[in-house]
């Protein structure tokens, strides 16, 4: 769910004949912020899996780390596709 601002923001920008901002400049700042929204998810689930190691909880780290790796690829391949384009 986007920020009802943000999301007005967008549509104004991308149906608007007079749109204060190029496309290329939406798709852009759009790009960033998720990439921005991933890296701090990926932050705090390194911050859980310190509070895992500390509290010895194995299965909850196992678990964890999976998601880290997950997010870490999902940056990856978001950062390799928005360069392509």
């Amino acid at each position: 769910d986007l920020d009802p601002q943000v999301r007005s923001t967008i549509t104004e920008a991308l149906v608007s004949p007079d749109a204060p901002y190029e496309d290329s400049e939406v798709r852009l700042a759009l790009g960033r912020a998720t990439k921005r929204a991933l890296e701090r998810f990926s932050q705090q689930i390194m911050r859980a899996i310190e509070d895992a190691q500390a509290k010895k909880d194995a299965g909850l780290e196992a678990q964890l780390m999976a998601e880290y790796l997950d997010v870490k690829r999902k940056i990856k391949e978001f950062t390799v596709s928005y360069d392509e384009a």
